[in-house]
């Protein structure tokens, strides 16, 4: 009797390792390989261009390129003819190919669609079939069907008004004086469709050379320092004096930067200028008033109503020159000037010095008179 020992499990494994690469070897040498991957022959995409305009100003024309990509392995020719078939809002130009254009593998051909936003609130929407057919063989034709959209709206998707507690489109401060001042209220709303955000720092006053103006202060705003968003149809608010300290005209802006909330990481800015008016002049100095003189003259002539003689009565004539102060010395001047004045003393002496001679002479002749009467 023969005994055999049972392979311990070492060689066993041994054994297994050296049957299976064997077993490799004679899969190569009778050619056995993995399946290659299945190819396309025949595909077309659109490679670049987005059909859906979104949402546009009323007036705007948007122009967009698309290119459609051969990306099978055969050769293919596209029949774009329904993109002449557009019709308003949209239009198709620059159309690259054509029904017997011969596509290679990987090869690009392009055309361009034009949007003009109508009337603020239409939505529009056109949609246009290519068909592809293989060059090289019978096969099914393929067909894309593109999409064209487009929303006008009344202002940019991104927008603000502007308006100010003086109406018009300007603030005008009119003309103030040096050291008053004057303010207004800006108010900014969002009529756009995204969100926007303020921030004191967005709100700058330069003239137009774009130096800084001093004489305009902006305050009070509702978004601070920090700044805040601002959903469409909410307004912002800020306080804009105007406080001149010199004579002059103000003719400034204010630059107004608003930054769209969306995922973008650098979003867009939507910037908007309010244009000041307005002047300053210097105060009216308004002079002291002299005093008027107490007149005294008048009084000086008055005194030559004294005098008797010609020369005294001329004096008269210097109370006309300083009593025009007074109704009755004025008077005495005018009367002076005529020289009734210094005649009247003499006058009156004369008639009684007259007088008394007739009376003399009557007292003479009357005692003579008497006597002839008796006889």
């Amino acid at each position: 009797m023969v005994l055999q020992h049972s392979p311990t499990p070492a060689r066993a494994g041994r054994r297994a390792a050296l049957a299976l690469a064997v077993l490799g070897v004679m899969a190569g040498a009778v050619g056995i390989a993995a399946p290659a991957q299945a190819a396309t022959p025949f595909d077309v995409q659109l490679a670049s261009g987005m059909p859906d305009f979104g949402v546009v100003k009323q007036g705007t024309v948007r122009t967009q390129t698309f290119d459609i990509i051969n990306d099978g392995d055969d050769d293919v020719f596209i029949d774009g003819s329904q993109l002449a078939t557009l019709a308003a809002p949209f239009a198709a130009s620059n159309i690259m190919f054509s029904p017997t254009t011969r596509i290679a593998h990987n090869a690009i051909v392009s055309f361009q669609v034009t949007y003009t936003a109508p009337a603020a609130g239409t939505v529009s929407q056109k949609d246009i079939t290519l068909t592809a057919t293989d060059a090289d063989h019978t096969a099914t034709p393929l067909t894309r069907v593109l999409s064209f959209k487009g929303t006008s709206n009344a202002t940019d998707p991104a927008h603000f008004a502007i308006s100010n507690s003086g109406g018009g489109s300007a603030v005008d401060f009119g003309t103030l004086t040096t050291g008053d001042s004057l303010k207004r209220t800006v108010t900014l709303t969002n009529d756009g469709i995204i969100p926007l955000r303020f921030v004191n720092s967005g709100v700058s006053v330069r003239d137009h050379a774009g130096a800084p103006v001093t004489s305009v202060v902006i305050s009070n705003s509702s978004f601070g320092d920090l700044g805040a968003v601002y959903k469409p149809g909410e307004s912002a608010t800020f306080d804009i004096a105007y406080v001149p300290t010199e004579s002059g005209s103000l003719d400034a802006t204010v630059h107004i930067v608003g930054t769209q909330v969306s995922a973008d990481p650098e979003p867009p800015s939507v910037i908007e200028d309010l244009d000041l008016v307005g002047a300053a002049t210097d105060p009216v100095t308004t002079p002291t008033p002299t005093p008027t003189p107490t007149p005294t003259g008048g009084t000086t002539g008055t005194g030559g109503t004294t005098g008797t003689g010609g020369t005294t009565g001329t004096g008269g004539t210097t109370g006309t020159t300083g009593g025009s102060g007074g109704s009755n010395n004025l008077s005495t001047g005018e009367l002076a000037s005529t020289g009734l004045a210094a005649q009247q003393p003499v006058m009156l002496a004369a008639a009684i010095t007259g007088l008394g001679v007739v009376g003399i002479l009557f007292g003479i002749a009357y005692p003579r008179f008497a006597r002839r009467a008796r006889r």
